[in-house]
C-alpha cells in the first residue's frame, strides 16, 4: 500500500513539475506587448457587433421555432379530429412535414447567420490592427447553438 502511495505521489509531482510550464505568463514576444487603446475600443467593438449578430440570429430562431411548434400542435389536434384514420394519417403525415420544413429552414438561417457575424467579425478584427496576436477566435464554439 506504501509503495502505490509513494509512486502515485512521485507521479503527481513529476507531472506537476512537466505542467506548470504551460500555464506560465508569457513575458516576450508579441503578446507581451501592451495594447494601444485603439486596438482595445476596435476589438471590443467588434465583439458587441458579432455578438449582438448571434443574439439575434438566435431570438429569431427562437421564435420560428416557437411558431412551427404552435402550428403543429393546433394542426395535430384537428387531424385527430377528423373521423377516419386515413384522414388522420394522411393530415399528421402532411403536418410533421411542414414542421419539419420549418424547423429546418430555422435551423438553416440561424447557422448561415452566426457564419456571417463570424466572417465579419474576422474583417474587422483585421481591421483593428493588433488584438489578433492576444485571442484566436473560434467559431466552433458558437456551434451549439
Amino acid at each position: 500500500m506504501k509503495k502505490i502511495a509513494s509512486f502515485l505521489l512521485t507521479a503527481f509531482a513529476a507531472s506537476t513539475l512537466f505542467a506548470l510550464p504551460i500555464y506560465a505568463e508569457e513575458t516576450s514576444g508579441p503578446a507581451s506587448k501592451t495594447l494601444a487603446p485603439e486596438v482595445v475600443s476596435c476589438t471590443q467593438a467588434a465583439i458587441e457587433t458579432r455578438d449582438t449578430t448571434i443574439i439575434g440570429a438566435v431570438d429569431t430562431y427562437a421564435s420560428a421555432v416557437k411558431v412551427a411548434l404552435t402550428i403543429r400542435r393546433d394542426a395535430m389536434k384537428a387531424a385527430w379530429g377528423k373521423a377516419k384514420p386515413s384522414e388522420i394519417r394522411a393530415a399528421l403525415k402532411t403536418y410533421w412535414a411542414a414542421y419539419k420544413k420549418s424547423v429546418s429552414a430555422a435551423r438553416k438561417a440561424l447557422k448561415d447567420n452566426k457564419a456571417k457575424a463570424w466572417a465579419q467579425f474576422s474583417t474587422d478584427r483585421k481591421a483593428c490592427k493588433g488584438g489578433d496576436t492576444v485571442e484566436t477566435a473560434n467559431p466552433l464554439v458558437d456551434s451549439a447553438l
